[in-house]
């Protein structure tokens, strides 16, 4: 399942890049050999769409680990955890004579956030008992992984701060400046100093053997309290600048340091919890946590991080069926006026794939219409209109055909490490942008 989501993600991607700008218009047309479309018609069909509750997403060896604790009207509390192992910088370290730490911190550069920043969080940093590997496979809804309650590594309170740290160089030529990204220093309890001192050297000969010993950490947010409250901070851990350094001396020399590295050979987990149970959103809760579709007639529902995500029917185009030679110009998705709270900004790119279970494994494939690119496509925020459009032409055209009889699921875009909330307005013309679909098509001649 991995490996599939992983790939159509991938050829997601890839067909953005690739772009060969096909006219809308043109769709179709080479399907009616010699026959010439002579009637235009231009509506709207029929869709099906509801939210529901997403299992788990992808979540180890992500390109960043997100961590924090947020509250919101609508998806109630999503706090956001990660597993890591320590790396050794070096082998077969010498601490020399009686060596005693004099601080110990843990360096996290920070990549982006989402929600209140203006919120203080508690992070509290906990040793791993339970090994995990590289090389298998984790998903966000992970049992958790076993660690020591007590005594913790470390119990920091702090307002997050991504503000760019800016770097001058003096140069032959004048100042040289530029900006790096913020890092978040957690002071580490100088007992896991004593712990790695006293490890008998075999432990240290190299990092499979200090993984054995050591199996590495658990950095778990406190929660928020109160909707609008907290946020969701992503970290770039395999950055050069995220590392562990002890700062220690010894009988004869001050001002030593070692390091233990975070990189990526670095087995890393996100734990993504959600208690829908604090939405005020009575709509929310009865389509999403209850099965009652007939509420996604008022909103719809996305959100990442393994949380809630759309399904699409076409019961119109399946009634299309009836005129086989019937030719889909163009088809396209259209919703606008999302709705979102202050500091909770809605994706700039949803996600739309055509979803199948197979011998119980879940497979995600990209659309056809997705090949032509972007631009023809869609998928990204109009901040005009607060809205969003995917054209699906190909699409259609094989479920008009009785080619295709895949859903569609939407999802924001890296939901895996993006925790972007947004609500919809749902398939009711009477809600302002309604969730719809428009139909350009025309009967051949006979």
């Amino acid at each position: 399942m991995k490996i599939a989501v992983r790939l159509a993600l991938f050829f997601a991607l890839a067909g953005m890049i690739f772009a060969c700008g096909k006219q809308p218009d043109t769709i179709g047309l080479d399907l009616v050999g010699t026959n010439i479309p002579f009637v235009g018609n231009d509506t709207l069909v029929e869709v099906e769409v509801y939210s529901v509750l997403e299992d788990s997403v992808i979540s180890d060896e992500t390109t960043v680990n997100v961590i924090g604790s947020m509250q919101t009207a609508t998806f109630g509390l999503t706090n956001a955890s990660a597993y890591t192992h320590l790396r050794i910088s070096d082998p077969n370290p010498v601490w020399g004579p009686n060596p005693v730490a004099d601080s110990i911190m843990l360096y996290m550069v920070y990549d982006t956030s989402y929600g209140n920043l203006n919120t203080q969080q508690t992070f509290t940093v906990y040793r791993v008992t339970e090994d995990f590997f590289i090389e298998n496979d984790y998903y966000s809804d992970i049992n958790s992984l076993t660690y020591n309650e007590t005594p913790v590594l470390a119990q920091y309170t702090f307002v997050p701060d991504l503000t760019p740290i800016l770097v001058t160089d003096s140069t032959d030529d004048g100042i040289d400046s530029s900006y790096l990204a913020a890092v978040l220093t957690i002071p580490i309890e100088n007992w896991f100093a004593e712990y790695i001192f006293n490890l008998d050297s075999d432990s240290l000969s190299s990092n499979e053997d200090f993984i054995y010993a050591f199996k590495g950490i658990y950095i778990r947010p406190d929660n928020v309290n109160g909707i609008g409250e907290g946020s969701l901070l992503s970290f770039d851990l395999v950055s050069e600048r995220s590392y562990l350094n002890i700062y220690y001396h010894n009988d004869t020399t001050d001002s030593l340091n070692y390091k233990f590295l975070i990189n990526l050979n670095c087995a890393r987990i996100g734990k993504y919890e959600h208690d829908y149970e604090l939405s005020t959103d009575q709509t929310f809760k009865e389509q999403v946590l209850h099965g009652n579709r007939e509420l996604s007639s008022e909103k719809l529902y996305l959100q990442g991080l393994g949380g809630v995500q759309t399904f699409i029917r076409f019961p119109g185009l399946e009634a299309m069926r009836a005129n086989p030679n019937r030719i889909i110009n163009e088809a396209k998705l259209i919703f606008q006026s999302v709705n979102y709270e202050e500091n909770f900004q809605p994706p700039s790119l949803l996600y739309l794939f055509e979803f199948d279970i197979i011998e119980d494994t879940i497979r995600l494939s990209t659309l056809i219409d997705q090949s032509e690119g972007s631009d023809f496509f869609g998928g990204s925020l109009n901040n005009n209109d607060n809205g969003y459009w995917f054209r699906v032409s190909y699409e259609a055209q094989k479920i008009v055909n009785g080619d295709s009889i895949s859903d569609l699921v939407l999802y924001p875009a890296a939901k895996s490490v993006r925790p972007h909330e947004l609500v919809m307005p749902g398939t009711n013309p009477d809600n302002p942008g309604y969730f719809r679909m428009k139909v350009i098509y025309t009967d051949p001649q006979r």
